[in-house]
């Protein structure tokens, strides 16, 4: 049995590395694929929507469907400080 993760640690571990990406000053695409390429991009299976959806880039980092706004790139952003963890849907 392998040891439980300390959480302190990796709220630690999830800052810096948003920090990091931060820092990276990565671009932030938005566009809408093509069916082809949508299939071909791991995004979460959460949605219902089957047609004209938004995916946003983060560099390489991260694919996601959305349709909000955001910034063109991840140093826009001032550093992230996590106060505390919070319930979020899987």
């Amino acid at each position: 049995m392998s040891p439980r993760p300390d959480p302190e640690a990796e709220l630690a571990a999830a800052e810096d590395l948003a920090n990091d990406l931060i820092d990276d000053d990565l671009v932030i695409r938005a566009w809408f694929p093509e069916p082809d390429e949508l299939a071909a991009l791991k995004l979460p299976p959460r949605s219902k929507v089957d047609a004209n959806i938004r995916v946003i880039a983060i560099g390489d980092f991260d694919y996601s469907p959305c349709g909000g706004t955001h910034c063109a790139r991840t140093s826009q952003l001032a550093a992230i400080r996590i106060a505390a963890p919070s319930a979020t849907r899987a």
